[in-house]
């Protein structure tokens, strides 16, 4: 199953049976103003998310679930985090800003890599983007550490994120 934007299955984790919609900060404002309001914003997200949805703060904190019939239930603390690559309302890989990351295996933009698949591997709304970054610093720091160049490959990065989901390396060029 590929990932999409509005098929909860692949875009929550666990299974969860709705897609996860999360405000920027201002909205995440208006939402916490009153009842009007965030109905009103429901009934606005509800024709995206026909099968009802969660609601995400600007925090990535999951505060409320909207039915399919538009009732809005407040949830209460402890509220369950979640990360950038497990919301439904994630930018396209065309429109990501990751497609302007300067990457270093083409010498250029991330966009005018032809074999790229997905988001840029340092992207938070990549599913492995916070273990490479992890792995690719502590590497680094060691390499800078011996007196060497920070990164060993141009290629280092996707490396790593292909291992980081399991998958065989498959080589460009």
């Amino acid at each position: 199953m590929s990932a999409t934007n509005f098929d909860p299955r692949s875009s929550t984790p666990g299974n969860l049976p709705f897609p996860l919609h999360r405000m920027n900060p201002p909205t995440t404002m208006i939402w916490m103003m009153s009842d009007n309001t965030r109905r009103h914003l429901a009934s606005v997200w509800l024709k995206k998310y026909p099968g009802g949805f969660g609601v995400l703060s600007a925090t990535q904190y999951l505060i409320a679930k909207v039915d399919p019939r538009g009732n809005v239930q407040q949830l209460m603390e402890p509220f369950k985090r979640f990360e950038m690559w497990q919301i439904a309302n994630r930018p396209m890989e065309e429109e990501c800003p990751c497609a302007n990351f300067f990457d270093p295996e083409i010498g250029g933009e991330w966009r005018e890599w032809e074999g790229k698949k997905g988001h840029h591997p340092l992207c938070q709304f990549d599913r492995t983007a916070a273990p490479v970054f992890e792995r690719a610093a502590k590497e680094a720091w060691s390499r800078i550490g011996e007196g060497k160049d920070p990164q060993a490959r141009p290629d280092e990065w996707r490396r790593m994120r292909e291992e980081a989901n399991g998958s065989p390396i498959i080589r460009s060029r």
